[in-house]
């Protein structure tokens, strides 16, 4: 893995550890979008909607709507 999608990976599992988010429950509505994605580098951009998809296959998270929730896999993994 790079280390942009490490950067991601550890910044997006850190926000639900800091919102002490348990399974089935999601990021705030438009985080990953509006809030975190416009302070990522260019090199970051380029990988973000792979690390997503990476987080959703790897089943730490699964897509909901506009955001991601948290699964029993993420849940163990973060705490």
């Amino acid at each position: 893995m790079s280390a942009e999608k490490d950067k991601i990976t550890n910044d997006v599992l850190a926000k639900f550890k800091a919102l002490n988010l348990d399974e089935h429950h999601a990021l705030p509505a438009r985080w990953l979008s509006l809030i975190y994605y416009p302070t990522l580098t260019q090199q970051e951009k380029a990988v973000f909607q792979d690390t997503v998809r990476d987080l959703i296959a790897d089943g730490i998270v699964r897509h909901v709507r506009n955001t991601i929730m948290l699964t029993k896999k993420g849940v163990e993994t973060i705490y």
